[in-house]
């Protein structure tokens, strides 16, 4: 394989998705009050296998998340999930978190061409302040250890949630030893996890919410040799889905700014087009503002090389981004007046996904202190 992506490749790709998306994609999900069966995104996702833009096997390719050590595939790989959330934020997720999954299993060595999801966080927010402390190396005495074990550790009262499409066959799951101080990866086969299955528990209806109350016993420690902790490669992770979910949040901005617009230039209220009103008017402006600076945000995140600082830009720029993306939802909704809150208008839809978004792998609150403590100095 090259040592870089080329041009060239990112716009071969670019070009196989969109064919993808307007002959496979588009057709299943014109009607937004119907929401794709697992079925109907199995064969998706063995669709996108096949041309390459989601790759499951150990030998990379150039489809979603693949050489994301290089700024310039990161940057396609953002595009893509965009362009892919223009169409539906939950089909976008699902090949984000299997492409995002297969990279990290070619970085444990257990790869096996099976689609792998993969499950960052625990039980309670974001690990309050001792899972930042620990990424960027502060000290924690033995009661942190034993609450931030606690943390990855469901229970009854205290599930872990995890947002899967279909196929999903194994979960990578993060896993803190307070023995010897790592946070590192264990593999689980999905029937294995057991769980209970919400169906379209808020939004992202193309996926489903597993409801985790205990997990299999610790199984085989998954880490690289050029780091044993674990701390380098989560942060990576965590780093990258973080980048994801932007990308998804403005691809659906993206859509409902589209959908706001096509409906305002055809309504007619008080003898004209409702696009010549002034209020109208106001509400589009705003989602077109969002979406433009959505745009401007992600080429600036997908550059440079992945450090502590990146993760710090990523997980605020998540923070405010999402709160826009539900803002501008909201805005694009309010064009319909009340006829927004019926389903197949699809913008009660894109409120729902971009709610989701915000409140699922940690509020902007969560964030926002998440990123207060890894600033700190260790």
């Amino acid at each position: 394989m090259d040592a870089d992506l080329t041009h060239e490749d990112a716009e071969s790709v670019g070009q196989t998705l969109r064919s993808f998306l307007k002959k496979e994609v588009e057709p299943k999900v014109e009607r937004p009050e119907e929401p794709l069966q697992s079925a109907a995104l199995s064969a998706l996702t063995h669709e996108a296998c096949e041309l390459g833009l989601v790759n499951l096997e150990a030998e990379e390719g150039y489809g979603l998340w693949e050489m994301a050590e290089l700024p310039n595939a990161r940057q396609t790989t953002l595009n893509n999930l965009k362009q892919l959330a223009q169409v539906s934020a939950g089909i976008a997720l699902h090949f984000h978190q299997l492409a995002l999954g297969a990279w990290l299993a070619r970085r444990l060595g257990v790869c096996d061409g099976k689609a792998t999801s993969f499950d960052l966080l625990g039980t309670y927010g974001m690990g309050r302040d001792l899972l930042p402390r620990l990424l960027r190396g502060g000290t924690l005495d033995a009661d942190d250890r034993t609450w931030l074990a606690g943390y990855f550790e469901p229970s009854g009262s205290c599930p872990r949630l995890l947002q899967l499409g279909s196929p999903v066959h194994a979960v990578l799951m993060a896993r803190y030893d307070a023995s010897d101080d790592t946070l590192a990866f264990e593999q689980h086969g999905i029937d294995a996890l057991g769980g209970e299955r919400l169906q379209t528990s808020h939004g992202l209806d193309e996926t489903e919410t597993l409801v985790l109350r205990s997990l299999p016993s610790a199984g085989a420690r998954l880490c690289t040799d050029a780091d044993p902790r674990g701390i380098a490669t989560y942060s990576r992770m965590l780093e990258m889905h973080s980048l994801g979910v932007c990308a998804i949040s403005v691809g659906a901005q993206h859509q409902s700014r589209a959908r706001a617009a096509e409906y305002a230039e055809l309504r007619v209220q008080g003898g004209t087009e409702i696009i010549h009103h002034a209020a109208v008017q106001r509400l589009l402006g705003r989602t077109s503002a969002a979406a433009a600076s959505g745009d401007a945000l992600l080429d600036g995140l997908g550059g440079g090389a992945l450090s502590k600082g990146s993760l710090v830009r990523s997980l605020a720029a998540r923070a405010g981004l999402l709160v826009e993306g539900c803002a501008a939802a909201n805005d694009a909704l309010q064009v319909f007046g009340g006829s927004g809150y019926i389903r197949d208008n699809g913008l009660e839809k894109l409120v729902r996904d971009q709610n989701h978004l915000r409140v699922f792998w940690g509020t902007p609150g969560d964030l926002m202190g998440f990123v207060t403590e890894l600033e700190r100095e260790a």
